[in-house]
């Protein structure tokens, strides 16, 4: 049975991004944390990690707290990796890496673990076609073309739907609601090519893309944004996640 996992995050008097196989889920500053976040469809067949990168901030907290756990979300099973790290908060530190290696109890059935080529390293080229991949969607939303985006993110949320198990037409329904609400208010920035800031996650299968600063590479002037992954999968760049 597929078993549906989140990403539990406690953070206070620190700077952290945390995520699962390097794909940031959450990144914290200036304020305390105490959140959960999906991560099913960051699952891989094999070789999944906890990951996060922790820094000293200056919020004054009386506390520096950084706790991840990786759990059921009814916490009815055993948690498959969880850490948990705390210092006063006048007490200095050195920024840190988190990486633990974890098996959950089942892994959803994506279609990019096993179709996604795997990048040791991003040439310019590929850098330049994940960005252009990116641009596209962009694209899109700075016309208005909700159609165009909808197909742009078809891989990705056909691989959505089977990481949660959702019914595909509720789940294509929602996204098209969102996607009328956030394209209707207009206001997206346009980026240049040279902009895009680009790292790979998942053992390279997963290109994340970002505006400068790391704000989503679809932000809104009124707020909200559209984060964008893309892969290379038989022979095109797709937007993945």
């Amino acid at each position: 049975m597929l078993r549906i996992l989140d990403l539990a995050v406690r953070a206070s008097g620190v700077r952290a991004e945390a995520g699962v196989n390097d794909a940031p889920l959450e990144c914290v500053s200036g304020r305390t944390l105490d959140g959960r976040f999906a991560v099913n469809h960051w699952l891989m067949p094999e070789g999944n990690r906890l990951t996060a990168f922790v820094a000293p901030d200056d919020s004054g907290a009386p506390s520096r707290v950084f706790r991840l756990r990786v759990v059921d979300p009814d916490e009815a099973l055993p948690a498959p990796c969880s850490m948990r790290w705390k210092l006063p908060g006048s007490e200095k530190f050195e920024p840190f890496r988190v990486s633990l290696p974890f098996r959950p109890p089942s892994v959803p059935p994506c279609r990019l673990w096993g179709e996604a080529r795997a990048f040791e390293s991003l040439d310019d080229l590929a850098a330049s076609g994940a960005r252009r991949a990116g641009l596209d969607v962009l694209d899109a939303c700075l016309r208005g073309d909700v159609a165009r985006t909808m197909d742009l993110l078809e891989y990705r949320a056909s691989d959505m739907i089977a990481a949660y198990a959702e019914d595909g037409t509720k789940h294509r329904a929602r996204l098209r609601k969102a996607l009328e609400s956030l394209l209707g208010k207009g206001g997206a920035a346009p980026l240049r090519e040279d902009e895009v800031l680009v790292r790979t996650a998942a053992g390279g299968r997963v290109v994340l893309l970002a505006g400068p600063d790391g704000v989503p590479l679809v932000s809104f002037a009124g707020g909200g944004g559209i984060p964008i992954a893309v892969s290379f999968v038989q022979g095109r760049w797709v937007v993945s996640r």
